[in-house]
């Protein structure tokens, strides 16, 4: 039997149920090894408590992260790739992270199958960065990317186009598939008196309050919205950060405490599910990443800016004028346009709408598809 060994800096919670499904659908043909630190330097960010994950499922290696700045060394991984007996390695593409410029070479060196796990270019990286980050990628014998645009900017920028592979991204789909099926009707208007004490349609947006997320503009937005009298929309901001106190302010200073609720940071995924199945529109004025994909699974369109080159990769889940639409970025008459009409579209035939934010899910963004992709994958090109 084969091993493969994947080397992240840390296992965020969100990753358990890709790895776990990974690890479940190579048992045939690979011994699945994990190789990371088990603390974060990223504040309440929850890791998988490897312990308990891997118990009877695959291998874990301990490394140990030494962060300088924005540099990584993790000490262990050379020994660990050296001593290690893997066919194939996974190594997150993170170009800051110094001895993974090592390992992959030594790794190649070896004779083993290198890939990295990455976002690959973003479009909008200055040329030094730019040449770095490909550098960088041509080294392994090939990339999983979360999206085709990356993958489209590295084959402009040189790269190889079979050794680019797109595996998109997933949440905890079987859970999320769970409670969505679990949901009826008469919990939207039950939740909705609940927050508002009315039937209102409301705007959800889940995630850290900074200021890349640019929560300004919606909360700009929101007067031009309501001056159609019959639309009166409320909106929900569900999250904590450090911008909490200035959107706060400008919610007094613009008259919205009776239409905007602050919620609050909330990690818990039955609350989450039907808050965001009972709203009508997602609405991420700024970079969208892994809110496009919790939105969606439970059937609600989502609305973001239409810059590709700043935004994150999951952007290519939504389908304008389908389950959701792009903004011009920076635009507040153009964001109040668009949430309008997907507002509308949404009230008027709500059933169809979800069912079209379901699919894209259903088919591309979950663990299962992701496990799939990187099984043909690696098992095309190491044996």
């Amino acid at each position: 039997m084969k091993k493969l060994t994947i080397v992240y800096h840390y296992f965020a919670h969100y990753r358990e149920p890709v790895i776990r499904e990974l690890c479940h659908h190579l048992s045939a043909d690979f011994k699945v090894e994990l190789m990371a630190d088990e603390t974060t330097d990223v504040l309440g960010l929850q890791t998988i408590p490897m312990s308990e994950f891997t118990a009877g499922l695959c291998e874990f290696r301990r490394l140990k992260n030494i962060w300088l700045g924005p540099w990584l060394w993790q000490l262990g991984l050379l020994g660990g790739i050296i001593r290690g007996k893997s066919d194939v390695v996974i190594f997150l593409g993170q170009f800051n992270f110094l001895s993974t410029w090592i390992a992959v070479i030594v790794a190649r060196l070896m004779g083993k199958k290198t890939y990295f796990w990455s976002h690959g270019l973003y479009g909008n990286e200055g040329k030094l960065k730019r040449v770095i980050r490909v550098s960088f990628y041509k080294l392994a014998d090939g990339m999983l990317l979360y999206g085709n645009y990356a993958r489209e900017l590295l084959i402009d920028a040189g790269l190889d186009p079979s050794q680019l592979h797109v595996i998109y991204n997933s949440l905890d789909y079987k859970l999320q598939k769970s409670l969505r099926e679990q949901k009826q009707e008469s919990m939207v208007l039950e939740l909705r008196r609940e927050l508002f004490g009315s039937n209102n349609p409301y705007i959800i947006f889940v995630g850290r309050l900074t200021k890349v997320k640019r929560l300004d503009l919606l909360l700009s937005a929101l007067p031009e919205m309501n001056r159609d009298s019959e639309r009166n929309v409320r909106c929900v901001i569900v999250g904590d950060g450090p911008e909490r106190q200035a959107l706060e302010l400008q919610v007094k200073t613009n008259g919205l405490e009776g239409i905007v609720q602050f919620y609050g940071a909330c990690h818990d995924e039955e609350t989450l599910s039907d808050l965001i199945y009972a709203a009508d529109v997602c609405v991420a004025p700024g970079n969208v990443g892994l809110t496009a994909m919790h939105s969606l699974a439970y059937g609600t369109p989502v609305i973001t800016h239409d810059e590709k080159s700043w935004q994150m990769p999951e952007f290519e889940a939504i389908v304008p004028r389908v389950n959701g639409d792009f903004f011009i970025r920076g635009s507040v008459s153009d964001l109040t346009y668009k949430t309008c009409a997907v507002l509308d579209r949404t009230v008027s035939n709500r059933t169809a709408v979800r069912a079209s934010c379901c699919e894209v899910i259903d088919q591309k963004y979950n663990p299962e598809y992701q496990a799939k992709v990187i099984a043909r994958v690696i098992g095309e090109n190491s044996f």
